[in-house]
């Protein structure tokens, strides 16, 4: 008798807590609703652009606010596909940085704290050199499939990873920079004392400028997937895109197959015509290059013409 009075209150107390729990996350939920309610302006805003600075930075002025929240709710569509695999190998990262974490650091410091901070250093300065060149270059280059899945799947732990064994180097650093300080007497170790501190400031900066520019390519990583599945967004059982076949072969004497909708929002489309041969575009694509090409506007009313 008196066990199952014990269990109804712990039930009750139970419920009460997840009821509680319940108000304030629903409470959190109202007060960040004009947050949220950004995601999907945000996310579309960020598909729009990037795709118009593909075709070419000018095509930006043809932006559309309006196409904002639909561009944006469709990609949350896509979302939790894009994140499943990033947030495996996220979760595979945090248990390594825990086992960096939870190690005799003394013992281990030279031989694994230090190769894994350069391994993921250069794991970094490679995929964010290779993405950053692609900006420079005004996306004039193309990037291989294969590398940006390897970028996409690791580039998350290298950050993690980098950013704990820089922590426990910096420590390190720290720590015996200021037992060291208390033992200066002679000039020689006052100018090396400085040497290393300057070094340390270096160090510091460079290791900020590595996370930054990471996380801008991190971004960027997803913006290139997301508007790489731009093409999946145009249905192919959608009969209206031979009306834009008919206006381009009427109007610019081109054939539907050689050109391709590159992007299109409520009041634009944006079509690509490839004027070179397919060999030279085999031999351009080979060397991660972005064929030369000319853009034809449409209005959206012309997806719709019956004549």
């Amino acid at each position: 008798m008196h066990s199952s009075k014990l269990d109804e209150k712990l039930q009750i107390q139970e419920e009460k807590t997840t009821l509680e729990f319940a108000k304030i996350y629903l409470r959190k939920i109202r007060n960040n609703l004009t947050l949220i309610l950004l995601v999907p302006t945000i996310l579309g805003g960020l598909w729009q652009l990037f795709s118009l600075v593909k075709i070419g930075i000018p095509y930006v002025r043809f932006f559309s606010v309006t196409q904002l929240i639909s561009d944006g709710l469709l990609l949350l569509i896509m979302l939790p596909i894009l994140i499943i695999i990033p947030f495996f190998t996220y979760l595979l990262g945090i248990l390594a940085v825990d086992a960096i974490r939870n190690m005799n650091v003394k013992s281990r410091f030279y031989t694994i704290t230090i190769p894994i901070y350069i391994l993921s250093l250069s794991l970094l300065l490679y995929i964010d050199t290779i993405y950053l060149n692609y900006v420079r270059l005004v996306f004039s280059t193309t990037i291989d499939v294969v590398f940006e899945a390897f970028a996409f799947i690791f580039i998350l732990p290298a950050i993690m990873l980098f950013i704990s064994t820089g922590n426990i180097i910096d420590k390190k650093i720290s720590s015996r920079l200021t037992v060291k300080k208390n033992n200066i007497h002679t000039r020689i170790k006052k100018l090396l004392y400085f040497l290393i501190k300057r070094a340390e400031f270096i160090y510091v900066f460079i290791s900020s400028a590595v996370i930054v520019g990471s996380g801008f390519v991190v971004i960027l990583i997803f913006v290139r997937i997301i508007s790489s599945l731009g093409d999946f967004f145009i249905p192919e059982n959608l009969n209206n895109i031979s009306n834009i076949g008919k206006i381009i072969k009427n109007q610019y004497n081109l054939e539907p197959e050689d050109v391709e909708i590159s992007y299109l929002n409520d009041t634009y489309i944006f079509i690509k015509h490839i004027e070179i041969e397919k060999d030279s575009i085999a031999k351009l694509k080979s060397a991660h290059k972005e064929e030369p090409y000319n853009v034809i506007i449409l209005k959206i009313d012309d997806l719709f013409k019956t004549e």
